[in-house]
């Protein structure tokens, strides 16, 4: 991946073996193109007139442009060995950690505002960016956020190892060198070993599992090591107190009463009731279909139905665990529905809204859109097909025209007090953000 010609922009072979290239520098040569690059050219042409010796050997020397500031840095007898000192002086502290997949935390260094040059011979963008410094074994140098890359108009290509981006000159493009990223990683590798020397063993954060409804033993909250033990145990008290609050099974989804809201389609009466002409699925794809139903009518979401006017068909797609999740295809319910306006979060600026505070806390709610019920006009309009006869939502499905705007006014109407105090809500996922020095289990008995 680390061949790549300069001068032609291709990949597969160095630009020092570039045969066409070697030839226009032999032929430019030969024509005194380069004389200026030639050293001691006037000694040589004095050295042929004159008949003394063998002519000596063409010596093109390459130039090295350093910027002005460089020149100003060496004029004052700075070297590249002093910069990390001067990075860490401008270091700023920040209070957020950085949690990966598997829940471990990494304190940052801090934070850092640098100028940065994308590209070189003219072919170059210049920009200021925010970095968060971390001391963590990475084979990224850096990696850029998506306003950074917004901000560039880049355009990434996993695939190729490169980027590209626009400059005034042109299309420039970046490639990766995987030798650089090698030394790289062994010098890092090495700095890290040496660290843990010198420091002794690391703590391991080990995290917690705690049983918190003895009715469902299999279900397990997962507690990080890292939190101090005061905030587990008023965690630990939270969740037992307010066990009803979360749904442990499909049968404990309680329906939201009319009168607070419900979902309504509002079709176009003009619009004729369309059906769509059934879809035979695979046996496990039915048997998928069959076991999800089967839930749906014990927790009251959806009952059967034989006199129809809508009907559509369901659409299986695989997950990551093998197993099939089951949605209904309402194209047809859908574009014979108006769009309701209701503003929706910027889910941007939620996230980073939550810059800032020591403990935040994150909550989904379970199945959501199953606790709005449908209008009792609308709901034979939701039927769907299954081996099993035909089937149709008491409850919103999120697959329906308007569902997140329904849901969104139900959140905001619910938590009216609390939102823009201490807690964000886009749709289903909720955000509760504390800035006080103990913990945030305050704030979550507050909301709950």
């Amino acid at each position: 991946m680390d061949r790549f010609c300069d001068y032609h922009q291709e990949k597969g072979y160095h630009t020092n073996n570039c045969h066409q290239l070697r030839k226009q520098l032999e032929a430019a040569l030969e024509s005194g193109k380069l004389n200026h690059l030639i050293k001691d050219v006037r000694q040589r042409g004095r050295g042929n007139q004159r008949g003394d010796g063998p002519q000596q050997a063409k010596i093109i020397n390459m130039i090295g442009v350093r910027s002005l500031k460089d020149k100003k840095r060496k004029a004052q007898g700075y070297t590249w060995m002093e910069e990390p000192l001067a990075i860490k002086a401008r270091l700023k502290e920040t209070q957020t950690d950085l949690v990966g997949c598997a829940r471990e935390a990494t304190k940052p260094l801090g934070k850092i505002e640098l100028e940065v040059c994308f590209g070189s011979e003219g072919l170059c963008r210049r920009t200021t960016m925010k970095f968060t410094v971390i001391r963590s074994p990475s084979p990224y140098n850096v990696i850029l956020g998506r306003t950074d890359l917004k901000a560039l108009r880049v355009i990434p290509s996993t695939i190729h190892s490169m980027i590209k981006f626009p400059t005034l000159r042109g299309i420039s493009t970046l490639v990766t060198r995987s030798i650089i990223i090698s030394k790289c990683q062994r010098l890092e590798k090495k700095q890290v070993i040496e660290e843990e020397k010198e420091s002794g063993t690391k703590a391991i954060n080990v995290t917690g599992e705690v049983i918190i409804n003895l009715a469902f033993l299999d279900q397990l909250i997962i507690i990080a090591g890292g939190l101090p033990s005061t905030c587990k145990d008023q965690l630990k008290l939270l969740l037992k107190d307010n066990m009803d609050v979360f749904a442990w099974e499909p049968a404990n989804m309680t329906k939201v009463p009319r009168n607070i809201i419900e979902h309504h389609l509002n079709v176009n009466t003009s619009v004729e009731p369309e059906q769509q002409k059934r879809r035979v699925l695979a046996p496990k794809k039915s048997k998928s279909v069959t076991r999800d139903v089967e839930e749906w009518v014990k927790a009251g979401i959806v009952r059967p139905v034989r006199y129809l006017t809508w009907i559509d068909n369901p659409v299986l797609v695989k997950k990551c665990d093998g197993d099939w999740s089951m949605y209904i295809d309402f194209k047809n319910l859908n574009s014979a529905c108006p769009k309701d306006f209701y503003p929706l979060l910027n889910i941007d600026c939620k996230v980073g809204s939550v810059m800032g505070f020591k403990y935040k806390c994150f909550l989904d709610a379970y199945k959501g859109y199953h606790q709005i019920q449908m209008s009792k006009e609308d709901t034979e309009k939701t039927t769907f097909y299954t081996d099993q006869g035909t089937y149709y939502y008491t409850k919103m499905s999120f697959r329906l025209k308007n569902a997140r705007a329904t849901y969104q006014c139900f959140v905001d109407s619910t938590f009216q007090s609390q939102i823009g105090r201490n807690l964000k809500a886009y749709i289903h996922d909720c955000t509760v953000e504390d800035s006080s020095k103990h913990s945030s289990t305050s704030v979550l008995y507050l909301i709950t």
